[in-house]
């Protein structure tokens, strides 16, 4: 069975872009205000003092220095969001050690995570219960509502998708083992 929890991908990620835009926006406006200001103070100085034309070789250097600082952070947030990185704040180990803790939870497997903006985070998992639990409705979105809750509460996951599994008799599932270290 499939049960999913969660608010709306479409619009809470859609939010979470934004802010990613709009912090971009802000430190580009800010930086256009400071560097204008900054190249008008330099020209003025190089107008009244001829002899000093050399400033402005080192104005636009250091203003090249304050562009890449400022930017670099957007820029990685970016990079990071792009490439689906782990949240930085995820412990594999805790958060498989949690979802087994879990009555009727036999194994775990295809637990992932990942970044979808700079402030949301989702996380999928399957949970592999016991045959004579069966495939009873009421227990798996029982087992549903603890493992979201688990990965929300405890680990701080704000999209999080559950699938539980009934364990075949006869099945060794290499996908059920934990990582080796």
């Amino acid at each position: 069975m499939f049960f999913a929890e969660g608010p709306g991908v479409d619009s809470a990620a859609h939010d979470h872009t934004r802010q990613l835009n709009v912090s971009a926006a802000i430190a580009h406006t800010v930086g256009d205000i400071l560097f204008s200001s900054f190249v008008l103070s330099v020209s003025v100085i190089i107008h009244f003092f001829p002899g000093m034309s050399w400033l402005d070789p080192v104005a636009a250097l250091v203003l090249s220095v304050f562009i890449f600082a400022i930017m670099f952070g957007v820029l990685r947030s970016s990079i990071a969001i792009l490439m689906e990185t782990i949240p930085s704040f995820s412990d594999y180990d805790a958060i498989y050690a949690d979802l087994r803790r879990l009555r009727r939870v036999r194994s775990v497997h295809d637990l992932r995570m990942w970044c979808i903006s700079t402030s949301l985070s989702a996380a999928t998992v399957h949970l592999v219960v016991s045959p004579k639990n069966g495939r009873s409705g009421p227990i798996h979105r029982r087992l549903t509502r603890e493992a979201t809750k688990v990965l929300r509460e405890n680990h701080g996951f704000d999209l999080v998708t559950v699938q539980v599994e009934v364990e075949l008799e006869d099945e060794n599932c290499a996908q059920c083992l934990p990582l080796e270290k």
